[in-house]
């Protein structure tokens, strides 16, 4: 399952699922994710929980302080509701942790700088109360965030990201997480 970002409107943009049965030769529309006249959504993370809900973790722009949003299909991609995850970061990334968690990095483009996470738990319903932790808050400027995670064995993550210092040269990094 891929989401494919599909241009509403020159002031806003829309989240789409289509969906492939052959490995990506083809592919056939399935619904719209998120979609609103005044608010965009893009950079979409899309993660499959436990009980079979597709959850997508999206970036949004015209949100109060610009707030991620999530959207929520509880019935295998047919429709999908989103809603405001209540906190500002992106574009987000899902990672399903060995014990089923879910590990959601993204940039914090706000002083001061930096990559953040949160836990959450494996049908991504407390995303609003998971607490969120600092990976690191030493970036130059907002110029930073697309973050992306790979475990490396059951109790080690690797997040790289895009990142600049003292808003000087871009530069792909890493972080090497423990999982507690």
């Amino acid at each position: 399952v891929v989401p494919a970002i599909v241009g509403a409107s020159p002031a806003a943009s829309s989240v789409h699922l289509m969906i492939s049965g052959d490995r990506g030769k083809s592919w056939q529309y399935a619904c719209p994710v998120a979609m609103d006249g005044k608010v965009s959504f893009n950079e979409t993370s899309v993660y499959e929980t436990p009980k079979g809900d597709l959850v997508a973790f999206m970036r949004t722009e015209d949100m109060p302080d610009r707030s991620s949003c999530i959207a929520r299909s509880t019935d295998g991609g047919k429709s999908f509701t989103w809603q405001s995850m209540g906190f500002y970061g992106y574009p987000l990334h899902a990672l399903k942790l060995p014990d089923n968690r879910v590990l959601l990095t993204y940039g914090y483009r706000h002083a001061p700088y930096g990559i953040r996470a949160r836990i959450l738990n494996p049908e991504c319903t407390d995303f609003q109360t998971a607490p969120e932790f600092i990976i690191r808050d030493d970036g130059g400027n907002q110029d930073l965030g697309y973050s992306w995670s790979a475990l490396l064995d059951k109790k080690h993550i690797l997040v790289v990201y895009y990142f600049n210092k003292n808003n000087g040269t871009r530069h792909i990094a890493g972080t090497i997480l423990e999982i507690n």
